[in-house]
């Protein structure tokens, strides 16, 4: 039974045909893994990075290599879950994998498979530990590509309206004043920093660097470029929230409002000493930066 990811459909699948995927010889390997047990985050993620660099897989846990039950997972919750989408957060993007797990009476135990699709952006995906690997037959294969690198890689939907001119203008200034032979035509000058690069058709798009550094809304397109600053009324993570805050925008912009909001959360009391007051802060701003 050869089966195809981009059609596979988690809803629709039984345990029953499951185990027949699991079990037929033509898919494992390529597209299949199969573990015992569930699998810390960073290990996941690493799988998740193989099968996307390749045509997608399954990772299935809760199964012996032969597909048959493991009985390891007793209990299977919401923790567990989290902790399986910790696995494909830490992947660089990012992949939106879908999880269906299913109990199993008569052995009291749980079958966790994880559909894991091949990306249509073209991006190759890298791991936790920050490797660019691809499944290639049963193995594992680092990729070592030339020149490969995350921040050059074009954002095949954006354009270059997803750009903020202010920012850009800023960078021209600075930079003009540092090197003042350089040139007016800022296309030119921003694909010579491979922040625009053209895609296949000729047309200009933001690579991620250039998303990150004059984006919009750079957390639309690359994960990981919002701030979330949140301040607890006591030293454990509650619903009891002081203050909050959501910071998004070209990465400079973003580093000094999360840095002066930040300082502002910071208790500042004073104290008298010798006759003069003193300000005495929960952290130095030096710690703050």
């Amino acid at each position: 039974m050869t089966i195809d990811i981009a059609s596979l459909d988690l809803n629709k699948l039984s345990l029953k045909d499951l185990l027949q995927i699991a079990r037929g010889k033509d898919n494992e390997g390529e597209i299949l893994e199969l573990k015992d047990d569930i699998l810390k985050p960073a290990t996941i993620s690493d799988y998740i990075a193989q099968f996307s660099n390749n045509r997608g897989g399954l990772l299935i846990f809760g199964l012996n290599d032969d597909g048959t039950l493991s009985g390891k997972i007793k209990h299977y919750d919401k923790t567990n879950e989290i902790s399986i989408q910790e696995g494909a957060l830490a992947t660089t993007p990012s992949v939106a994998i879908e999880i269906k797990s299913f109990q199993v009476p008569d052995r009291l135990c749980w079958v966790v498979a994880v559909k894991i699709p091949k990306p249509v952006d073209g991006i190759p995906r890298l791991s936790s530990s920050g490797a660019l690997v691809k499944r290639v037959g049963s193995r594992r294969a680092i990729i070592q590509p030339l020149g490969y690198s995350f921040e050059s890689q074009i954002l095949g939907n954006a354009s270059a309206q997803d750009l903020d001119e202010s920012s850009i203008n800023l960078f021209f200034y600075k930079l003009k004043s540092k090197a003042p032979y350089i040139r007016d035509d800022k296309e030119s000058v921003l694909q010579v920093f491979q922040l625009l690069r053209p895609d296949g058709s000729g047309v200009l798009r933001p690579t991620n660097a250039g998303m990150i550094l004059f984006g919009k809304s750079p957390d639309v397109w690359v994960d990981g470029t919002r701030v979330n600053v949140i301040r607890y009324a006591t030293l454990e993570v509650s619903s009891n929230i002081e203050d909050s805050a959501v910071f998004a925008g070209p990465i400079v912009r973003t580093i000094e409002d999360v840095d002066k909001k930040v300082w502002n959360l910071i208790r500042k009391p004073s104290f008298l000493i010798s006759g003069k007051r003193h300000e005495i802060t929960e952290y130095p701003y030096l710690a703050i930066k």
